[in-house]
């Protein structure tokens, strides 16, 4: 794939039970809970995205704003040297909510 994008669970599990009930009443919790730090998914697509993903091409996720430095820590910490972090963008509320990576590979 030349671009990849991807909204996936990434609410901490503590915070589920405390979203707005317009979110929290008509979502299934699987599109919701990201596990303990919501980082649950995001990991699995760090791990596999460079191999679905062409050389250079780009992946977008939806994150919480905590995530991006989180994201950041993880490709260099477990050494995920196939993606290449580019950027964390913010929402219109100024939160960074959406993270930019690269295949490197």
């Amino acid at each position: 794939f030349d671009l990849i994008v991807s909204n996936p669970p990434y609410i901490p599990s503590k915070e589920v039970e405390a979203l707005d009930p317009v979110v929290k009443n008509h979502e299934d919790v699987r599109a919701l809970d990201g596990g303990s730090d919501g980082m649950d998914i995001i990991r699995t697509i760090l791990r596999e995205g460079p191999s679905l993903l062409n050389p250079g091409a780009e992946l977008w996720m939806e994150v919480d704003p905590t995530h991006p430095e989180m994201i950041e820590d993880e490709l260099q910490k477990e050494g995920l040297d196939g993606l290449e972090f580019l950027e964390g963008i913010k929402d219109f509320g100024g939160l960074y909510r959406y993270v930019r990576l690269r295949n490197r590979v």
